[in-house]
């Protein structure tokens, strides 16, 4: 996850890059801008404001989509909230929410070809897990127990003989 949100924090302006499930929970977290005022470099996060932080924003957006959904013909993949402090955005990924902290002043519009890469990223890396579990699903499949008659494939279509019947329909894809 950390090759996911990486460079978004090596852009300036950027605070804090998160991965956030949609119930709230932190999933991955990276500092970014080290260049800040005096008074936001005394006061750091700690875990507890971030996990407290991750389900505000949460909560902020399921309530945002609770309200335009019935609305609109499609949610809002891109979600921004100016504050005092700085700006929140957040963009929806598949369960997960990406969302980054500017600082003031930052011009939300510079972050959207890095947001979009770091969704593709992210995109890419679930299905990369998901082609591996895959093949170590089969893996585990091929392994079972040997069955009634060892020596005997479990397919009777690879076997090579073919069960013919008086039925129109066919019992086996390989009937002629």
């Amino acid at each position: 996850m950390k090759d996911v949100l990486d460079p978004l924090t090596r852009i300036p302006g950027v605070r804090l890059a998160l991965l956030i499930s949609e119930d709230g929970v932190p999933i991955a977290s990276a500092k970014g801008d080290p260049g800040r005022s005096a008074e936001e470099a005394d006061r750091a996060e700690t875990a507890e404001e971030l996990e407290a932080f991750c389900g505000l924003a949460a909560g902020w957006y399921g309530e945002l989509h609770r309200a335009v959904d019935p609305l609109a013909w499609n949610r809002p993949k891109r979600i921004s909230m100016r504050c005092a402090r700085g700006t929140l955005v957040m963009q929806d990924c598949e369960r997960v929410i990406l969302t980054v902290l500017l600082h003031r002043g930052v011009v939300i519009d510079e972050l959207r070809l890095p947001l979009g890469s770091a969704i593709a990223r992210l995109e890419r890396n679930r299905r990369r897990g998901q082609t591996e579990q895959r093949g170590r699903e089969t893996e585990h499949t091929n392994d079972g127990p040997p069955g009634l008659f060892p020596g005997v494939s479990r397919n009777h279509t690879e076997s090579g003989t073919d069960v013919r019947t008086q039925n129109e329909v066919p019992e086996t894809s390989g009937e002629r």
